[in-house]
């Protein structure tokens, strides 16, 4: 199978679009000395069938959505394209030069009540009204034509993606840039199909807003997200699909989905008829039922090898711990005999010492001094004596 590389394919995809975008001639611009005074934007998703019963649906409601503009408003709108890196195709640009309200004349023979619309113009409104409606109605018609076309060629389509993520944050982008007030228009299921994140390839329970933020940050294509203005008015012209959002849970989880993703911004879901369900490539690389029970049985095993190490490190760690516990014990009892033995000694020191004083000072007072002794001591005492002294003691002769 041969690749086109990304750069190839973001060309094409942009000559693709370029080859779609209508030139601004005076059907699609405003008249001289008008000014955009609101941007509104129309997203048309067609990357998955419509029931044949229901094509002309998003052309009627491109009808719609113009009746609510306001005057001097630039519409443009888009349709979801085949590539991620380019994700919308313009189709169509109209200005609306006029009130819907101006169409109407009191006088007007036919008048029926309602407000005035490319179908009924009045006959009394003024050439230069009549000619500035008639041109934005052409253009509306045409860009019509171009929607109904799309619409048909999606019959019976395998659907092989539907970058709607990719084309709300590039819309988004594109009218966070507008100097004047913005609103947003959408027509889709809302089912997001790419292979990083595809509300097709997983179950309704499966979607988590949580998980798709964690995607979408990973994804290289969404790094450069872009979060919708709380000033933003949103319409989303819902389409549930039988058998998936057609039911009140999923379509309660699905809602909820994208309500999330809007965030502050001012967002309604307008409900449109239940469509068929439709068959979808797979995109997401999601195993399938025999692998995830492969993987259960290799998770359960891995997780009891697990369980089972870590219980024998727990019970060698418990045995360490218990061996420790008693070495320490052992440590602590011989402790405690050397301290009994040193208090013991201790004691035995005090013990002699006092009873060394006592035998010390009894044998000094009760020892006896013998004669012998006592004459050695006056001996002693008497040998020190010098001669001088000894003249000086004697006993003086008479001088006669």
């Amino acid at each position: 199978m041969f690749l086109v590389p990304i750069p190839v394919l973001i060309l094409l995809g942009l000559r693709v679009q370029n080859t779609l975008h209508e030139p601004v001639s005076a059907d699609g611009a405003f008249s001289v000395g008008s000014e955009v005074a609101h941007r509104a934007v129309f997203l048309v998703d067609l990357r998955k069938p419509v029931d044949s019963l229901y094509e002309s649906l998003p052309g009627d409601l491109l009808d719609d959505v113009s009746k609510e503009l306001p005057a001097d408003t630039e519409l443009r709108v888009f349709a979801l394209s085949a590539y991620a890196e380019a994700p919308r195709t313009l189709i169509g640009r109209m200005c609306k030069p006029y009130e819907n309200g101006d169409l109407v004349v009191e006088t007007a023979k036919d008048r029926n009540g309602s407000e005035g619309d490319c179908d009924d113009l009045p006959a009394q409104i003024s050439g230069s009204l009549r000619t500035s409606a008639a041109r934005f109605c052409h253009r509306r018609e045409a860009v019509r034509r171009r929607i109904d076309a799309l619409a048909a060629q999606g019959r019976g389509r395998v659907a092989t993606d539907a970058y709607l993520v990719e084309a709300l944050d590039e819309t988004s982008r594109d009218l966070a840039t507008s100097s004047v007030p913005a609103s947003l228009y959408v027509f889709s299921d809302m089912i997001q199909h790419a292979d990083w994140y595809s509300h097709v390839d997983l179950q309704w329970d499966e979607w988590d807003f949580t998980e798709f933020a964690a995607a979408r940050q990973a994804e290289t294509l969404s790094v450069e997200r872009s979060v919708p203005s709380a000033d933003l008015p949103v319409k989303v012209f819902y389409m549930a699909r039988a058998g998936t959002t057609a039911s009140e849970a999923p379509q309660l989880k699905h809602k909820r989905f994208w309500t999330s993703y809007f965030g502050d911004a001012a967002l309604t879901f307008e409900d449109q008829p239940t469509m068929a369900d439709f068959d979808a490539e797979p995109l997401m690389d999601i195993p399938a039922p025999a692998e995830l029970a492969a993987y259960e049985r290799e998770r359960v095993r891995y997780t009891s090898e697990l369980v089972e190490k870590e219980r024998a490190e727990l019970e060698e760690t418990r045995r360490a711990l218990e061996l420790e516990r008693a070495q320490f014990a052992e440590r602590e009892q011989a402790l405690r005999q050397g301290e009994l033995r040193l208090s013991e000694q201790q004691r035995q020191l005090v013990t002699r010492e006092r009873e060394f004083e006592a035998r010390s000072g009894e044998s000094l007072v009760r020892r006896p001094v013998s004669p012998n002794a006592a004459n050695k001591a006056h001996e002693a005492t008497q040998s020190h004596e010098t001669p001088s002294t000894r003249r000086s003691t004697a006993t003086p002769k008479e001088d006669y």
